[in-house]
């Protein structure tokens, strides 16, 4: 009977030991978990100017800065705050893709499709309508039944305002300042796709070239073909309106699109910008006189694209040409050759 407590006592040892490496282990792995978690929050909150931790299955705020958590605060509803946000911070146009981006719905709908990290862009306006931009960074973790979002919130204003610049320049010409072919381009899109457009406004988009500009290049050198150049531009913002659109396409070729205008109006724009478009450059015993012709096409009448209008106004231009140039024409049907 006594040769079985060795045997006993060999038994509990192991068993004792076994339980001294799981508990280790399960120690050693809660505390993987707690710096894994201590690691992200780390990660999470450097140059953070906000933070929400949202419990998706219950659609509950966790934890988060007071700034962003009011007025509802800790234990609130994540979609109720949104809902606030909407109406109270984010610009119409910006409202149905944030609800799509930021909802509980849409980012349990991510989790589910693997997306575990993702960066939202939105623009806000405060009470006195000054606006700001905002990146929302959000990353999904599984905890236990939970489902938690760590929404981290970062002021990415100046940020923005240097892509728009840098965008900008993209599409100003370097010599004028004007837009420039992609410019344009982009603005005729706007414009039609505008509400504006929808409502049945016209707008004039001119075509204009100047009339005996290689001549300039050819007899004063191309430093006095550039001072041109600028001249036109310099004419055509000032005989313009603000809200008009400027550009020069390359070359000696410009465009105005002249918003919102009748038929008549736009002849006698044109009248008068073409007297002041006359213009005679000297050096020394040489002078050359330049002028300008146009050709315009109507939008949306003329065409549901840039190339189209473009085409069109390009036709009217060179009836213009053909007969006698310094002078401009609204495209008609019968200026394209059968």
């Amino acid at each position: 009977g006594s040769s079985i407590y060795p045997l006993i006592l060999k038994v509990v040892a192991i068993i004792v030991s076994a339980c001294g490496v799981v508990l280790w282990y399960l120690r050693k792995l809660g505390g993987m978990e707690l710096k894994e978690e201590e690691n992200l929050r780390e990660q999470l909150l450097s140059g953070v100017d906000g933070f929400l931790v949202v419990d998706l299955v219950r659609d509950r705020i966790l934890q988060g800065t007071e700034e962003l958590m009011k007025p509802y605060g800790k234990g609130a509803s994540y979609s109720q705050l949104l809902m606030l946000w909407e109406q109270e911070r984010i610009p119409a146009d910006y409202q149905m893709y944030t609800l799509s981006t930021m909802s509980v719905e849409a980012m349990t709908e991510d989790f589910r499709k693997g997306i575990k990290t993702k960066v939202v862009e939105y623009p806000e306006v405060d009470k006195d309508g000054h606006m700001s931009w905002t990146e929302c960074e959000m990353k999904i973790k599984e905890d236990e039944q939970r489902l938690i979002a760590y929404n981290i919130y970062r002021d990415i204003s100046n940020k923005k305002q240097m892509e728009m610049l840098l965008k900008e320049e993209a599409e100003k010409d370097f010599l004028t300042g004007l837009y420039n072919r992609s410019g344009c381009m982009k603005k005729v899109e706007q414009i039609l796709q505008s509400q504006e457009q929808r409502e049945g406004r016209k707008h004039a988009f001119v075509l204009l070239d100047l009339d005996n500009f290689k001549a300039v290049n050819d007899n004063l050198g191309h430093n006095v073909g550039d001072r041109v150049l600028q001249d036109v531009a310099g004419i055509l913002k000032e005989h313009f309106r603000d809200y008009d659109v400027v550009c020069r396409l390359g070359g000696d070729e410009f465009v105005v699109i002249i918003i919102d205008i009748a038929d008549e109006a736009i002849r006698k724009k044109l009248n008068s910008l073409l007297k002041e478009l006359r213009l005679t450059y000297t050096e020394g015993k040489i002078s050359v006189s330049v002028t300008a012709s146009a050709g315009v096409a109507l939008i949306p009448d003329h065409g549901q694209d840039f190339e189209e209008i473009y085409e069109k106004a390009d036709t009217a231009l060179y009836s213009v040409k053909e007969n006698g140039k310094n002078s401009f024409e609204i495209f008609r049907e019968d200026f394209i050759k059968k």
